[in-house]
């Protein structure tokens, strides 16, 4: 390699010396000749594994090895380009440092995928340039002989690989390997999958000449039956085969399909009744329970041969599962009061018939029902007890989901009743409420005195005593357990207030020698409407009698004496009022001022207590008692001729339950 690279190095600085000797005028640095000169093109950097010039960049730029991409340095020599032909040599003329550099590779990193370390260092000899070796990646055994097989041992050869790998490929197998094929069949028909083999047979066996098969025979079920019901069915299978069904380790059993071992008739299997041998056959009598969702669903079976196989034909047939109706009976509202409606609601779903009826489950009050909608419906009943409606609906099938019922508690309406007793009553007097409640939870009473009465009442305790000072409407409204209220009912207690009377004489004193002979009596009477007054005086009974109850009334009286004149008044209710008393004083002697039945006449010509015409200890009657009832009660009357009055003692029975014993 020194050697080639001495060579090379001495034609290009032949080849150079030569283009300048022939060439016409030098060529300077940086600048190009004319008429097919040479031009400076660029430096160049050499190394020994390389060659060839490498191609040049612009005027003034680095030149790399070509295919190595050295790195840039310190240059040593020159290119220079033909300016006619484009053809380039190196220019030894314009070395450029007097220890060219010599890059080179060094070092190469590691596998798998080796790149090269460039280095530098001052060039002495041509052996300071060369390139360290490529690192070779490639497995120990590369070169060695292989081979590929494929699944039926059959091989191609290769050799290894730098990476390890056989360049042999793997055969083909023989033609349809592995494909699916299926063995002689058994005398029942019977036959075992398997693969082509490498040789072109089956791998699969033919069965044993003892296998199991059956046909059906018969299948006997309903046509329909209601979700949810049970129902009778058999099935009759026949030993087609030359293996005997018995109930072994591995029993012959019915076990039901589409899908095979579902539960859809309330199990999967049916056991085997009696050892069946080739050629007999056998019935299955089992009970089923259907699905409990309406549809159509197929009813098949087949034999199976516990943990060995299923086997023969399937009987089958479609079962449509009528849905059970679906029925509900409400009343809104289901409490009434007696003379109210409750609207019966039912709802049905997939009935063909109903029937309804009121009272109990029994054939006698199911006779006097009627036919329903069987679709829903609603209808209003007035029941005067408390009633039980009942609903029944059946499917197609005749089969329901039960009674229904609702029931109607029918509540009696409250009776009630307001009374006062008395219903009139004098001022300080009381009155007694009464009423009833028949049927009420609650009554609440109230009047319009201002809320005297107000208040809830009792339905036990009917009776309360009122003591209205004035005329008054008491009310009460009760409510049965439904809230329902029969109305107010109301009762007015009258307060008729005790009458008043005055009695007056004008002139008080008359005389029987002079004017004046006469006086007049004046009374003034009030709340004595619907009654009456009587008047009376101690001269006999010259002015006893009924006297006018008007509001003012007068009478001319002529004593011939010293007389006391009294009224009373009664109300409507005879309740009397206090008296009143006016005394005229009739002497021979002119009374200016006072009754002389009060005091003396002292302006009298003569002085006297009383007169002649008065007899002695004459007394007026007893006026009202201080209180109604309860003792301790006193009243008085006045006397006359001597002046003065007595009390006595009075009402000492004792008072009724309420009633006040002071009067207002």
């Amino acid at each position: 390699m020194f050697k080639k690279q001495k060579i090379v190095l001495f034609m290009i600085v032949s080849l150079i010396f030569l283009s300048f000797v022939l060439g016409s005028g030098k060529e300077t640095k940086g600048a190009g000749k004319k008429d097919c000169e040479w031009e400076f093109v660029c430096h160049i950097y050499w190394c020994m594994e390389e060659s060839q010039l490498c191609a040049c960049g612009n005027p003034g730029g680095d030149c790399y090895r070509a295919g190595c991409g050295g790195p840039a340095g310190e240059y040593y020599a020159d290119i220079v380009q033909d300016t006619c032909t484009g053809h380039q040599v190196c220019n030894n003329e314009y070395h450029a440092i007097s220890s060219p550099q010599c890059y080179y590779i060094a070092s190469w990193s590691t596998c798998p995928n080796p790149s090269p370390n460039w280095s530098t260092k001052t060039f002495t000899s041509w052996d300071d340039c060369w390139d360290a070796p490529v690192q070779s990646c490639c497995v120990n055994n590369v070169g060695d002989s292989c081979s590929a097989s494929n699944v039926c041992g059959q091989t191609n050869s290769g050799t290894i690989q730098c990476d390890g790998t056989c360049n042999a490929s793997t055969p083909p197998n023989p033609s349809g390997y592995g494909n699916p094929c299926t063995s002689e069949a058994n005398v029942c028909g019977q036959i075992n999958s398997g693969t082509i083999q490498c040789d072109g047979t089956c791998s699969a066996a033919k069965p044993s000449d003892i296998c199991n098969k059956s046909s059906c025979v018969s299948i006997s079920a309903p046509n329909s039956i209601t979700s949810g019901q049970q129902f009778n069915a058999s099935v009759t299978m026949k030993n087609t085969g030359t293996k005997v069904w018995n109930s072994d380790a591995t029993p012959h059993k019915l076990g039901s399909e589409n899908l095979t071992d579902n539960e859809r008739w309330g199990f999967k299997r049916v056991n085997l009744p009696s050892i069946t041998n080739p050629e007999n056959s056998v019935t299955f009598n089992f009970t089923a329970t259907a699905p409990a969702t309406a549809g159509a669903y197929p009813f098949s079976w087949k034999m199976v041969e516990d943990g060995i196989e299923w086997f023969g034909e399937i009987c089958t047939k479609n079962i449509k599962v009528i849905p059970l109706p679906t029925t509900t009976l409400k009343a809104n509202p289901e409490s009434i009061t007696l003379g109210e409606k409750s609207t019966l609601k039912w709802t049905v779903s997939n009935a063909n018939s109903c029937w309804g009826w009121s009272g109990e489950d029994v054939k006698g009050d199911r006779d006097k029902g009627s036919w329903k909608t069987s679709t829903g419906g609603t209808e209003d009943v007035n029941p005067t007890a408390t009633t039980k409606y009942n609903i029944e609906c059946w499917n197609i099938l005749n089969q329901s989901d039960g009674v229904k019922s609702a029931t109607v508690t029918v509540v009696l309406p409250p009776e009630t009743t307001l009374k006062a007793n008395p219903e009139n009553i004098t001022s300080g007097e009381s009155s007694t409420l009464t009423w009833t409640a028949k049927n009420a939870v609650g009554c609440w009473g109230w009047s319009d005195d201002n809320k005297a009465w107000e208040g809830e009442k009792s339905i036990i305790k009917l009776t309360d005593i009122v003591f209205p000072t004035k005329t008054t409407t008491y009310s009460i409204e009760c409510w049965n357990a439904l809230g329902y209220k029969d109305g107010v009912k109301s009762a007015k207690v009258t307060v008729i207030p005790l009458p008043t009377v005055t009695l007056k004489a004008d002139p008080t004193s008359i005389s029987t020698t002079q004017k004046p002979t006469d006086s007049t009596l004046t009374w003034t009477v009030a709340n004595a409407d619907g009654g009456g007054c009587w008047g009376w005086s101690n001269d006999g009974d010259k002015w006893e009698g009924g006297k006018s109850s008007g509001a003012s009334n007068t009478d001319k009286v002529s004593p011939k004496k010293s007389t006391k004149y009294s009224i009373e008044c009664w109300n409507a209710l005879n309740k009397k009022s206090e008296p009143s008393s006016a005394s005229i004083c009739v002497s021979d002697c002119a009374c200016k001022s006072e009754t002389c039945y009060d005091k003396k006449c002292s302006e009298c010509s003569g002085s006297f207590e009383c007169n002649g015409n008065i007899p002695a200890n004459t007394k007026g009657p007893w006026g009202n008692c201080s209180k109604n009832c309860g003792g301790g009660g006193t009243q008085k009357r006045e006397l006359f001729c001597p002046s003065g009055s007595e009390t006595q003692n009075c009402n000492s029975q004792p008072c009724p339950p309420g009633y006040r014993e002071v009067a207002p």
